[in-house]
């Protein structure tokens, strides 16, 4: 018979790093693991589904800024092989990822695989155009259904966009007609505002139109309205947003919101009342039931598409940005260089 001393001189079975023994991390005893699977599944969704992650900065510097890593939120599929093998990337389409603005948020999806983006189904992101010099001394602005044209095979359930810089004023309006009208990749839009006036109704070139019956003739027209699309505006009772920040509290779900309400055709209506009045805007738009929403490679140009002036080129080839000061707060510096980056997420507390 084999003794113990002999057992632990024993040399082990070779199993290459990209093959583990199986036996090590089965875990056959665990209760959690002597579950059926689907079981599992279940309680990894409960798991996953609430928690947000959120990436806020998009270089770091290692000397003077320690990593954000989430302590908990991905922790079962950090520290847990058989946890990892069950959910695969399944979690993707649970948990929900916080951009704090687009070029953050392309830095991060378009590294992804288009099988793993097309999981994803829930996303936030602030509404700020993206600024890019491409080979010319002109600088170019692209807003948000540009650089969505960028992530083909993004199919969210929600694409909630938070409207926050004075910007909007001019044009928030057409961000958010140009969403409507020419984005996909998503199925339901949130777009949300801290003031009415951020939805660009105080730019003179902007047609009046009463809304929503405007928006919603377009999203009758593009889907068809057998399909049922459909576009309200609610206004929330209390303010959203902080007037410097970006965050919107967790509370303000669209079930917190007031019933649909009417914009007039002319704007500047009680203009000043509307400047004053910093209860939040949402403008909810479902796309028709049944209608294919994902983004697709090669779909019609947009009027201002970064396809078109970056032909062939992948988003890691056309980021060009110059920032001297890595913090929240920073902003588009006039020289323009290529730097490295590095995404790390934190958790949304």
């Amino acid at each position: 018979m084999e003794t113990e001393k002999e057992r632990k001189h024993a040399s082990p079975e070779i199993h290459p790093p990209s093959q583990p023994d199986p036996t090590l991390y089965q875990q056959r005893q665990s209760t959690l693991f002597r579950l059926p699977q689907e079981l599992r599944l279940k309680i990894y969704e409960y798991i996953f589904s609430p928690k947000r992650l959120q990436w806020r900065f998009r270089k770091i510097d290692l000397a003077t800024r320690s990593k954000n890593k989430p302590r908990q939120t991905l922790a079962l599929i950090r520290t847990c092989r058989r946890v990892r093998d069950d959910i695969g990337d399944s979690w993707l389409s649970q948990i929900h990822l916080t951009f704090r603005t687009p070029d953050i948020m392309l830095d991060m999806l378009t590294e992804l695989p288009v099988p793993s983006l097309s999981k994803i189904r829930h996303v936030r992101v602030t509404a700020e155009p993206v600024l890019t010099r491409l080979g010319t001394p002109r600088h170019e602005i692209y807003f948000m259904s540009a650089l969505l044209k960028l992530l083909p095979g993004l199919r969210l359930d929600t694409l909630t966009v938070q409207a926050t810089g004075p910007f909007l004023t001019l044009a928030g309006s057409e961000i958010l007609d140009e969403l409507i009208s020419r984005s996909s990749g998503w199925r339901e839009l949130y777009y949300i505002t801290r003031e009415v006036t951020l939805l660009g109704l105080r730019n003179p070139p902007v047609r009046h139109h009463s809304q929503p019956e405007h928006w919603q003739r377009i999203m009758d027209d593009r889907d068809g309205t057998e399909t049922k699309p459909s576009v309200i505006i609610r206004r929330s009772t209390h303010p959203v947003m902080d007037e410097n920040t970006t965050l919107i509290s967790k509370r303000d779900m669209p079930s917190n919101w007031t019933d649909g309400i009417i914009l007039g055709a002319n704007p500047n209506v009680n203009l000043t009342e509307k400047i004053k009045d910093k209860r939040g805007i949402m403008v909810v738009v479902k796309r028709g039931v049944g209608v294919d929403y994902q983004e697709k490679e090669g779909s019609p140009l947009l009027e201002k598409d970064i396809r078109r002036d970056a032909p062939g080129m992948r988003w890691q080839e056309i980021q060009y940005i110059h920032d001297p000061n890595p913090s929240p707060d920073s902003f588009l510096d006039e020289e323009f260089a290529y730097v490295p980056y590095r995404w790390e997420p934190e958790e949304d507390d």
